[in-house]
């Protein structure tokens, strides 16, 4: 069983069902260890990780964690990978304006990196001027 691939997944989707997080994420680890070149359970656990950081019972720890996953899953594939951008920059706003937590110095670098590569991804497609006013500031 500890090598079922599909029954953890399928555990991890009843729990996210039930919204039993953090039950949710332990069936995750276990398929990061199953095939830790699977980029895509590395951003399943970094969403997990961000939504538990969120909480009211989120520490700055649990959304570092999440960024660090979001990161990785990026180095696994970094073609193409908007949703791990996409939770990076989720990551840095949530840690930036986080009461909890001092203000993260790693932040200030990964966000003009994260918003070159979106900006990269989405290339010449009609959806980039709805981006860019995305990553604007705001005034």
């Amino acid at each position: 069983m500890c090598s079922d691939a599909d029954a953890w997944l399928e555990l991890h989707a009843l729990y996210l069902a039930r919204q039993q997080a953090r039950r949710a994420a332990f069936c995750i680890e276990e398929l990061i260890l199953v095939n830790p070149m699977a980029y895509m359970y590395h951003i399943r656990y970094a969403e997990i990780l961000y939504t538990l950081g969120c909480g009211d019972k989120g520490t700055p720890e649990q959304l570092r964690s999440a960024r660090k996953y979001f990161a990785h899953a990026l180095e696994l594939n970094p073609q193409g990978n908007t949703r791990a951008l996409f939770g990076l920059l989720l990551c840095c706003a949530a840690l930036s304006g986080s009461k909890k937590g001092a203000k993260e110095r790693d932040t200030s670098e990964l966000v003009p990196f994260v918003h070159a590569k979106l900006l990269e991804a989405y290339g010449q497609s009609p959806m980039r001027p709805m981006l860019v006013g995305v990553l604007s500031p705001a005034p």
